[in-house]
């Protein structure tokens, strides 16, 4: 969980459970550090990393969970929509994850999250978690809104192949990125603040809308363009921001 959102530790300050980090991504320092535990360990990733815009190897990740008996809790907040209904649902790990949270804030373009789990987990939030009880409910139009959301995702689901496709169109322009070959997610490492803000903003005049990500949001000589791809991207869009990245870096 090395890399993962920083409200997962905010949450595990407010549980007062003792936090451990393991390796990113590391299976084998993972195992490691559940051998060496005692009493009960929750396991917490995220399916694709929202900074680096890697897959976490979330089926080996849940058979070691299930072999030291820890729950694993997962955050599929850039797989819903994007990847079906989630990675869990597609590699069929319920039964192994404990909880699933999936937002509604992204491929949706909603707003609020849900957390898929058993009646005792969902019963106990409902009584225990502070943060749930003392929110404010949400508006009706914001349920229908995520209805229609869920139908949208039915009915459509040649969108997530369109949106494979314009990633593919994306690697071939090749750009180097630390990101997975599938993701949506395509993180470019710019080294510099400054030279990082005058990309973005060149980006910006040309019509393309990117994220950077400064340091110390992420270590110094790590910081990153974060480029989103869509299913309506089309070819000239994703070969005209490439090209300008590449005659920038």
């Amino acid at each position: 969980m090395k890399k993962i959102h920083r409200s997962v530790h905010d949450a595990c300050k407010m549980s007062h459970a003792k936090k451990l980090k393991f390796k990113h991504n590391d299976i084998v320092d993972l195992e490691q550090i559940l051998k060496r535990q005692k009493g009960n360990c929750y396991v917490a990733i995220e399916s694709l990393y929202s900074m680096d815009g890697d897959f976490a190897p979330i089926q080996e990740i849940a058979e070691i969970a299930k072999k030291y008996n820890a729950f694993l809790i997962v955050d599929e907040a850039h797989t819903f929509g994007v990847f079906g209904y989630g990675l869990v649902e597609k590699y069929q790990l319920q039964t192994s994850v404990l909880a699933t949270v999936i937002t509604y804030g992204k491929a949706l373009g909603s707003h609020g999250a849900t957390i898929l789990c058993d009646k005792v987990i969902k019963s106990y939030l409902v009584n225990f978690a502070s943060p749930f009880i003392y929110t404010t409910a949400g508006q009706d139009v914001q349920w229908r809104s995520i209805k229609t959301g869920y139908e949208f995702l039915k009915i459509n689901s040649n969108l997530s192949t369109s949106l494979q496709e314009n990633i593919k169109i994306f690697h071939r322009q090749n750009i180097k990125t630390p990101s997975s070959e599938n993701s949506p997610i395509q993180a470019v490492l710019i080294s510099d603040n400054h030279r990082l803000k005058d990309l973005q903003e060149t980006l910006l005049h040309e019509g393309f809308l990117t994220y950077a990500v400064f340091s110390p949001t992420v270590k110094q000589g790590t910081e990153r363009l974060r480029i989103c791809l869509h299913s309506f991207n089309t070819e000239e869009e994703i070969i005209g921001l490439t090209k300008i990245i590449k005659d920038f870096i």
